[in-house]
């Protein structure tokens, strides 16, 4: 007999449009089939009725809310002295119709055990009963990550917001790591730092997945003309890094030999920074409905980003489309490459431009790595696998 699971969920969307996304769809479709689910969602305003459309079906009851707004800049600063807690993505989630919504949900249900898909959602603990079993998904909110961004603010203020914001959030997440029966984790480096965080958490690792069958190199159309492709949220910190460090550092030294050679940005929307990066040779492009196309089509993925927690889900699709990959070490975390099996991984801006340019000549060698990456992906990252070990934790939390 199925159980009752209540999930609350900070970032839903339908279709998914990033790796986060894509987790929470494949753990709610996947978790249907062994729970009842009971879920209260954000989504984004756009994509709000598709989340319903597609994840009614699985669940009990669904009840999603729009994505509230961000804060004022004066309202943002002042929550400094305000607010315990910390502005970035946890005070705008934190809302009187989400709390009542979830207490109309409690009157229907009681539920056996509480899975909460991501960290800024953790306050929502105190509304639920003290002795109803909760678990907590941290899949990339690592606060290293948040002051590596911070001191990309240009402003001083900003930098002073930023940092001190990231305080905040770092105790944040000590205190919800130490009151859920368990913590979920993507890689065991994010355990580590977890565990160096919070010593008493609890803490298990289940990596994000990519759906080999939907995301496949047989893809019937196709797009002509792109050597490189990069792909991400670009209004994140460690992408806008990425871009920068690939256009400023990295594609000079390819252009001194190859000045014909293109990149394609694929994003669903861009920081005004990287919006100055676009030229003839570097083409930027908003809002793609499926990136398969471009995948299939392009030469090689780079990656070349240069501080990365969590594992970077863009990479696991370029890997399952089978794309030779040519990526810094840092882009590979969680993710088990050998360089010259699966991927090239280099760190110098050089020896980065050196590896494209190989790879642009030898077909037979990008052929060779796409194919090793897309079973290496098969084998470490299918979802069925994931989501059936994430079923045997939330059982083993319910008793």
């Amino acid at each position: 007999m199925k159980g009752d699971l209540l999930v609350i969920c900070g970032k839903l969307s339908g279709p998914p449009y990033d790796g986060l996304t894509v987790r929470y769809v494949e753990f709610l479709k996947g978790l249907s089939d062994f729970w009842r689910l009971w879920v209260i969602a954000y989504a984004p305003p756009q994509r709000r009725e598709g989340a319903i459309d597609a994840l009614s079906p699985f669940c009990q009851r669904l009840e999603v809310l729009e994505m509230p707004p961000e804060w004022s800049k004066w309202r943002r600063y002042l929550s400094l002295i305000t607010h315990r807690a910390p502005y970035h993505n946890v005070l705008p989630r934190y809302t009187t119709e989400f709390r009542e919504r979830l207490h109309g949900m409690l009157k229907v249900v009681r539920p056996d055990v509480a899975l909460f898909l991501y960290i800024p959602m953790a306050d929502y603990r105190y509304e639920l009963p003290s002795d109803l079993p909760k678990v907590l998904d941290h899949p990339d909110a690592f606060s290293p990550a948040f002051f590596q961004a911070a001191k990309k603010s240009e402003r001083w203020y900003r930098r002073f917001f930023a940092l001190v914001d990231t305080l905040k959030f770092r105790e944040f997440q000590r205190r919800a790591a130490r009151d859920f029966d368990c913590n979920i984790v993507v890689t065991n480096g994010d355990r580590r730092r977890l565990q160096t965080l919070c010593p008493s958490a609890s803490i298990a690792v289940l990596p994000t997945g990519v759906d080999v069958t939907h995301i496949a190199p047989n893809h019937s159309d196709s797009v002509e003309g792109i050597d490189l492709l990069l792909t991400g949220i670009f209004t994140y910190a460690p992408n806008i890094d990425a871009a920068q460090f690939l256009c400023r550092e990295i594609l000079p030294w390819v252009w001194r030999q190859r000045p014909s050679v293109t990149t394609l940005l694929i994003g669903w929307e861009f920081d005004d920074a990287l919006k100055a990066l676009a030229s003839k040779q570097v083409r930027l492009l908003e809002k793609v409905p499926d990136v398969r196309p471009y995948l299939a089509s392009a030469k090689i993925f780079v990656a070349p980003y240069r501080f990365v927690f969590g594992i970077r889900y863009k990479i696991l699709e370029a890997m399952a489309m089978e794309k030779a990959i040519v990526g810094t070490s840092a882009a590979f975390t969680g993710i088990p490459v050998q360089d010259g099996i699966h991927a090239l991984v280099r760190d110098d801006p050089k020896e980065f431009a050196d590896a494209i340019l190989t790879l642009l000549k030898d077909e037979k060698l990008r052929h060779s790595l796409g194919k090793a990456a897309r079973e290496l992906v098969a084998e470490c990252f299918n979802w069925r696998r994931i989501v059936g070990q994430l079923k045997d934790l939330l059982e083993a939390t319910k008793k």
